[in-house]
C-alpha cells in the first residue's frame, strides 16, 4: 500500500472558473481594489448602502457577492 501526499498548497491550475449566474450583473475591480459598496438599482428597487470587502484568493483574483442584489463584485488574476 502506498501514502499519498497531499500539498498544503492549493492546485490553482486545475481549479475551473467560478461559475456565475446567467444574466448576472458582474462589476470589475480596479487592481488593488478590495472594498467596493453596493446599493442595488437606483430607484424603487435598489437596496440600502452596504459595504462589502472580497477576499483575496492565493492566485491574486478577489471576488465578493452583495447579499441583497446579487451583483458580484471582482478582481481579475493579478499578473
Amino acid at each position: 500500500m502506498s501514502k499519498q501526499t497531499t500539498s498544503a498548497q492549493p492546485d490553482t491550475a486545475h481549479r475551473p472558473a467560478p461559475q456565475h449566474p446567467a444574466g448576472a450583473d458582474i462589476v470589475m475591480l480596479k487592481d488593488g481594489q478590495t472594498r467596493v459598496s453596493c446599493h442595488g438599482d437606483d430607484g424603487a428597487l435598489g437596496h440600502p448602502l452596504i459595504w462589502l470587502t472580497a477576499e483575496t484568493q492565493p492566485d491574486g483574483s478577489a471576488s465578493v457577492t452583495c447579499p441583497y442584489c446579487s451583483r458580484i463584485f471582482q478582481r481579475p488574476i493579478a499578473g
